[in-house]
């Protein structure tokens, strides 16, 4: 190689010489993660597998291979295909993949995400002209609620919204 100017061209760098090697261990080329995903969503996780003589991907979950099912499908490229995450199916899953060289492992981690529960609501108490409501904290689905929407209206008028922190656990109206 050499290294050319308006002026001239360089001397050349010293001679360089490498030979190929058809021996190379599994790798896999995809990065564990955990995943938040909203239950009833199709999700594909990658396990993207090298090497030669090229590796085979295996998915395991809950110390057991992962085989035909109704809610996976191993894809001709050895990713895993669920067609609808439930709440069932969170957890661990791990793609290895092995050849005659070397093997290698990558973990997900799935978090199946559902819409929070209603809080159980109760009235503490009601004047002529107002009334005081409570909830208890509901479950929340897997991630942290991020408010409550009270919605209600007095007879012959209109609907009315009420947007509330998440750290509120009662409201009075009126």
């Amino acid at each position: 190689m050499t290294a050319s100017t308006s002026v001239g061209e360089g001397e050349p760098t010293s001679l360089v010489t490498q030979t190929t090697n058809t021996r190379a261990p599994a790798r896999i080329a995809s990065f564990s993660q955990t995943i938040r995903v909203p239950v009833g969503t199709g999700l594909t996780l990658e396990c993207l597998a090298v090497g030669n003589p090229t590796p085979r991907a295996r998915w395991i979950t809950r110390d057991r291979p992962v085989t035909f099912s109704p809610f996976y499908e191993v894809t001709n490229e050895g990713h895993l295909k669920i067609h609808s995450v439930e709440p069932s199916l969170s957890g661990n899953y791990t793609c290895s993949a092995k050849n005659l060289f070397g093997e290698d492992e990558v973990y997900y981690t799935v978090l199946a995400l559902k819409p929070p529960n209603p809080p159980p609501l109760s009235v503490q108490f009601a004047t002529s002209d107002s009334i005081k409501l409570k909830w208890e904290v509901p479950e929340n689905g897997g991630i942290a609620i991020l408010g409550y929407i009270i919605s209600y209206r007095i007879t012959g008028e209109t609907w009315n919204r009420i947007e509330l922190t998440p750290d509120q656990t009662s409201y009075t109206i009126g």
